[in-house]
């Protein structure tokens, strides 16, 4: 049934799988506003929420699922879509960047084995002393973890330790 397509509410409507096919034809009727389904057994308010949970509840989310199909006609365009900034983007910018990698560097990735605490109060005094507003402490927990599992145990562990945890 996926990519068959049917008349439906004055216009020509993708069925992508049995699922929003009958999601699409029980909200809106494969004859369209006047079906006889429709005349026959008049829904009540919040019936089809009670048949189908995942019914869109407004024409208008309909009419979106539709132009994000035609604008690209593959059946992941329908999936929902994320909002706001992408997962692991950074955006500071390069000076405040480069003061992070550096604490991290000089201060974090030594035999000494600083904690993570120890690490966000020396960003902060380095970010006081060039007078740049401190970061978030997630984005210290981010770039710390970001950084290689391998290199950061040779750094702070040393190489015997490192080769023993992850091999040659």
């Amino acid at each position: 049934m996926a990519g068959e397509f049917r008349v439906g509410f004055k216009y020509k409507m993708a069925i992508v799988g049995d699922g929003l096919s009958a999601r699409l034809e029980h909200r809106f009727g494969a004859g369209g506003r006047h079906s006889p389904s429709r005349r026959t057994a008049p829904a009540q308010s919040g019936d089809h929420r009670k048949r189908c949970p995942t019914t869109p509840t407004q024409r208008i989310a309909l009419y979106r699922l539709l132009r994000r199909y035609r604008q690209r006609p593959q059946t992941s365009s329908l999936l929902p879509w994320t909002r706001g900034r992408p997962l692991n983007s950074r955006h500071l910018n390069k000076e405040r960047e480069d003061l992070i990698s550096a604490s991290i560097r000089e201060f974090f990735l030594v035999r000494e084995r600083p904690s993570l605490a120890a690490l966000v109060q020396e960003v902060r005094r380095r970010f006081a002393e060039h007078q740049l507003p401190e970061p978030n402490y997630r984005t210290l927990v981010r770039r710390v973890a970001a950084v290689d599992a391998r290199l950061a145990a040779t750094k702070r562990e040393g190489a015997k330790a490192a080769r023993d945890k992850f091999g040659r």
